[in-house]
């Protein structure tokens, strides 16, 4: 039997946690585009985001809900990585495609979910 989350189940932090100390971004943000998806992330964002959602395990409704903003929040509170939900909000909206990609190497030098 799988271990399956139903939407209810899914948290997200709250929007005043701020996590300090923890670990950094593995990848900086604008050092993207010598990412092979970036074409991906910049053309069809619908499905990358779809893609990122499967990739952590979250439930995909929840992607298109949230968006954006809500996986690298749930992402970042997951694995301790500093960072704000204010920061994850205004980053997702004003430089989404560099967010995605970012968010997208972090997950595959993690090694999954």
């Amino acid at each position: 039997m799988t271990d399956q989350s139903s939407p209810s189940d899914l948290t997200a932090p709250e929007p005043n946690t701020i996590t300090r100390g923890g670990e950094e971004w593995q990848k900086e943000l604008f050092d993207v585009m010598d990412s092979p998806i970036w074409i991906k992330a910049f053309l069809c964002g619908p499905c990358f985001m779809f893609e990122l959602a499967s990739k952590i395990d979250d439930h995909v409704l929840a992607s298109c809900f949230g968006g954006l903003p809500a996986l690298r929040s749930f992402y970042r509170a997951k694995h301790g990585i500093q960072g704000s939900v204010v920061n994850d909000y205004c980053l997702s909206t004003f430089l989404g495609p560099c967010t995605a990609i970012q968010l997208h190497e972090e997950i595959e030098k993690r090694g999954g979910n």
